[in-house]
């Protein structure tokens, strides 16, 4: 017995890459996933492992699925003691994002995935893993802000200030016989004849006349020039 706790010392001592037990190190590099499975392998007892993850922490590295590291722990004899505790590690690691917008009803987007809107207090953004992050925030009538963050290290506020994107105008005139009600991309505005400041692209115009088929066309508005059109219904 004497002899097992002396050979499995050794192995923390070896595994860890010190000459002494955590107690006495002078520099605690927190354990990898690969040492505590060493660890278990090597006989060292879970809550001496948990004794250790205490007091140096966990490196998670890499790992983006901690059921497959906890099944592995499991498969090389992990007590319950040593997966709630590598399990609790893994959840404090967790990040906090939070985004504040100088107008509010942006629009945000983390690795391509809607997260929400800013309200006048921004938008958190909780259990955020600590890696690097794509976070591209959008509102409409300004140019979308992509940033790049790391939340490797900590939780962070980012703080988003949106200018304003010169817009282009152009003229729209419609006419039809008979007169009919004229809807731009979907929305009503007016009757024809009618002359309307467009923004420049393209838009989707659409005649409607009781009795009479609706109308639908793509328009494309160019910058300070006028579009004209006439439609026979």
């Amino acid at each position: 017995m004497i002899l097992r706790k002396i050979l499995s010392l050794l192995l923390v001592i070896v595994t860890l890459g010190y000459l002494s037990y955590p107690t006495y190190c002078i520099e605690k590099k927190p354990l990898t996933p690969n040492m505590i499975k060493k660890l278990l392998k090597g006989e060292v007892t879970s809550k001496r492992i948990v004794d250790l993850i205490n007091d140096r922490d966990i490196d998670f590295g890499k790992i983006e699925n901690l059921s497959v590291f906890l099944k592995e722990l499991r498969d090389s004899g992990a007590e319950e003691s040593l997966i709630d505790t590598v399990r609790k590690k893994w959840e404090i690691r967790r990040r906090i994002l939070v985004i504040q917008t100088n107008f509010p009803d942006a629009i945000v987007y983390v690795d391509g995935v809607k997260k929400g809107r800013t309200d006048e207090n921004g938008l958190r953004i909780e259990k955020l893993r600590p890696r690097e992050y794509t976070i591209r925030v959008e509102k409409k009538g300004y140019k979308p802000i992509i940033y790049k963050i790391s939340l490797i290290k900590k939780s962070k506020r980012l703080k988003v200030e949106f200018k304003p994107v010169k817009v282009e105008y152009g003229l729209f005139v419609v006419n039809s016989s008979p007169w009919s009600s004229v809807y731009i991309d979907g929305n009503k505005v007016g009757y024809t004849p009618k002359k309307i400041k467009l923004q420049v692209g393209t838009h989707q115009l659409e005649l409607k006349k009781e009795g009479y088929q609706n109308y639908k066309q793509e328009i494309t508005i160019k910058q300070k020039n006028t579009t004209r059109l006439f439609i026979q219904l």
